[in-house]
């Protein structure tokens, strides 16, 4: 019976929200589906939007859509490397443990909103609905980033990597660093990477010999070490001390 907006994502006390009152008014809700859900521009945020977009004009009408329920959802699988933990995925749950807010009211959910006029309590806990959920959406969108550069962090290397970074510095950093689709195309001179991966093997073998670091990763008893683990660390102190470097100085002297 209402429909709740928030005009400003940072307002954390509802003076930015409006409640438009739709209960029997449907010109008033086809008004909003036309000029609102339907307008991809503008994107329209709810926490789980399955249920709001049964009225409000349903998938083929509703355009730009954020549903805040599957972001959680998402970041809470199990098999995720590090899964979000939360108690639940209420909005209000949110708001408490991702958001640090507090006195959140929850009791006027189970009241009578079919009732007229609403009481201040109801107005108030709509205004604060759509200030929960903005917060809520801005904070797993922080979050999800996030998870986006640890799982950067713990991309392995391979062959074709090297390959690439050794004939074209440039192409492997964007790539490898920004995650973007990549195209190499050889040229038709063929560099001689053997001499170069040579070398870069001796260094690794080097720092592993001078860097304390490397010795750290094998303090427990081997029956107690990880592979997978122990590998990971290595290549990324690998790419630390050597291939970073060296990829580095090779863009800067294209660049210059």
């Amino acid at each position: 019976s209402l429909i709740q907006i928030l005009s400003e994502p940072t307002d954390i006390n509802g003076d930015c929200a409006y409640i438009l009152d739709v209960l029997d008014q449907p010109e008033l809700v086809t008004a909003f589906v036309k000029q609102i859900m339907a307008n991809p521009n503008i994107e329209k945020v709810f926490h789980y939007a399955k249920c709001d977009l049964h009225y409000l004009g349903g998938k083929k009408q509703a355009k730009n859509v954020t549903c805040t329920f599957n972001l959680v959802k998402k970041l809470t699988q199990k098999k995720r490397r590090n899964p979000l933990k939360v108690s639940n995925k209420k909005l209000k749950t949110l708001a408490v443990e991702l958001c640090q807010f507090s006195s959140v009211d929850a009791e006027e959910q189970t009241s009578d909103w079919g009732q007229r006029p609403l009481t201040e309590k109801q107005l108030h806990y709509a205004k604060m609905d759509t200030v929960y959920l903005a917060h809520v959406h801005r904070r797993l969108l922080e979050l999800t980033a996030l998870r986006k550069v640890e799982k950067f962090q713990h991309i392995p290397f391979r062959v074709t990597h090297v390959r690439v970074a050794l004939e074209c510095p440039r192409l492997f950093y964007f790539g490898y660093r920004f995650r973007k689709k990549t195209m190499f195309l050889q040229s038709n001179q063929s560099a001689d990477i053997s001499s170069a991966f040579n070398d870069l093997s001796e260094q690794f073998i080097n720092i592993a010999q001078q860097e304390s670091q490397f010795s750290t990763l094998f303090e427990l008893p081997f029956e107690q070490l990880q592979e997978e683990q122990v590998t990971a660390q290595i290549q990324e102190l690998f790419y630390k001390f050597a291939f970073f470097p060296y990829v580095q100085a090779a863009v800067f002297k294209i660049v210059n």
